[in-house]
């Protein structure tokens, strides 16, 4: 199976669906826990909240307890997940082909949404996207978070988030995750060292 982080299993004996990418997750709370496997209990889990993702078809799914696990070798998909978006689930056969259709009941119809097939190992395999809705909230969460760390007199990461759990007036979500890639223009000219030149050092020491 591919490493790719877009791709996911539908997994019937998972209490939670693990995902293995930030950028799904609307809100992310970061706290590490252990979780039970196959090979016993592991430290995988970095954090959890809500998630939005879009299966190959284009059905849209709501997580609201997804964990975050970049660690895990794959993304998961709950049962309990599906199930919670009013979806129904089922396996059917074509030939020696096997498949897990999702689908929902619409005025006493029944609407198939997603075939999912099995590759060989017998697992329900394949590839999510991310919505767009989700990379326009993390751009305007960014936007907001620079503005009020001009605002807070440019707090270190740490004392960002402190800053964000516990005060109020904001427009930052307590949960959003700490933008990692944003740089602060006054920030690293603070943290600047300026060195003068041995040569400049060498005339003013004969002064």
């Amino acid at each position: 199976m591919s490493d790719d982080k877009d791709m996911f299993v539908v997994d019937s004996g998972s209490s939670h669906t693990i995902l293995r990418d930030k950028r799904y997750f609307i809100n992310l709370t970061h706290k590490s826990a252990n979780i039970c496997t196959i090979a016993g209990m592991a430290n995988l889990i970095e954090g959890y909240g809500q998630a939005n993702v879009l299966l190959p078809k284009g059905t849209h799914l709501e997580i609201s307890d997804a964990l975050y696990s970049p660690s895990s070798k794959r993304s998961l998909l709950s049962f309990k997940d599906i199930r919670m978006n009013d979806l129904h689930i089922e396996t059917k056969g074509d030939g020696n082909k096997e498949f897990l259709i999702i689908f929902e009941i619409a005025n006493g119809h029944k609407k198939i949404l997603e075939t999912i097939p099995a590759i060989s190992t017998g697992i329900y395999c394949a590839k999510i996207n991310m919505i767009e809705a989700n990379a326009s909230v993390n751009k305007e969460f960014s936007k907001n978070f620079i503005l009020w760390h001009n605002r807070l007199g440019h707090p270190g990461t740490n004392m960002m988030r402190k800053l964000l759990i516990n005060t109020k007036g904001h427009t930052l979500k307590e949960r959003r995750v700490i933008p990692k890639n944003l740089t602060c223009e006054a920030c690293s000219l603070g943290k600047l060292i300026t060195r003068p030149s041995p040569a400049k050092v060498n005339k003013e020491s004969h002064v």
